[in-house]
């Protein structure tokens, strides 16, 4: 992420030290190792909450394709529309049977 060579590190270790001193060196390093424990934890939480966003959201659209199908094929279903297509057909047999009688 950061190209930093061994001089540059070696200087910034001088700074850190040249500011703070050596007495309070474990104190920045404690509480930047907080800063960065808090920091992720927070990146953890807010992953975790879109996970189940993203989860929520799929489950609502599977909810909803089940339907559509459930009601595309329901439509074929419907008495009514078993009756239309049974009719053309029933009327064509009797037709063919009434031939049938008068011969």
């Amino acid at each position: 992420m950061f190209d930093v060579g061994g001089g540059e590190l070696l200087l910034i270790l001088l700074a850190i030290i040249i500011l703070f001193g050596p007495k309070k060196i474990p104190e920045v390093a404690r509480f930047l190792g907080k800063g960065i424990r808090q920091f992720r934890q927070a990146q953890s939480e807010i992953q975790t909450q879109i996970s189940k966003i993203q989860q929520e959201v799929s489950d609502e659209i599977n909810v909803v394709k089940k339907e559509i199908v459930n009601s595309s094929s329901d439509a074929s279903v419907k008495p009514e529309n078993l009756i239309r297509q049974e009719l053309p057909k029933n009327q064509e047999n009797q037709g063919n049977q009434g031939n049938d009688k008068i011969q």
